[in-house]
């Protein structure tokens, strides 16, 4: 999933104070744009980890860039791997009924890709809901 996150620095400066404006209070600094990236998808994860420990769903990244930037204000992306998430929710077996013409293509795609194909479909699944589909 991909979040928006406001970058933010003074005149003169090179480190950032980074907020995500899809995840009230979520926030990050760094001393450089790439530290303070990595350190915002940190932030991130730590705090959809509190969701799932919580119960709670995931918020849907909006595409809505904020609106009203100040001066000093710029916009970026963290792309955030919901795999990586601490504690990671466990696996449910789930049974599908899929043609097997598409199964032969999805293992081809996900050897490709190198992963299973339960990975495969998840990520596939995952990016068209990213994409397509607005979550409340």
């Amino acid at each position: 999933m991909r979040y928006l996150v406001v970058l933010e620095t003074a005149p003169g400066r090179t480190d950032y104070g980074v907020t995500v404006p899809d995840l009230p209070g979520c926030t990050s600094a760094g001393d450089t744009l790439d530290e303070a990236l990595g350190n915002a998808e940190d932030a991130i994860l730590s705090y959809l980890g509190v969701l799932v420990e919580d119960g709670k769903p995931l918020p849907a990244p909006s595409r809505d860039v904020p609106l009203e930037l100040g001066p000093q204000e710029v916009v970026g992306v963290v792309n955030v791997d919901l795999e990586k998430i601490d504690p990671p929710r466990k696996a449910v077996r789930l049974n599908v009924s899929i043609p097997g013409h598409a199964i032969d293509m999805i293992d081809r795609a996900a050897g490709h890709a190198g992963t299973t194909r339960s990975g495969f479909l998840t990520r596939a699944a995952l990016t068209v809901i990213e994409q397509n589909i607005k979550l409340a």
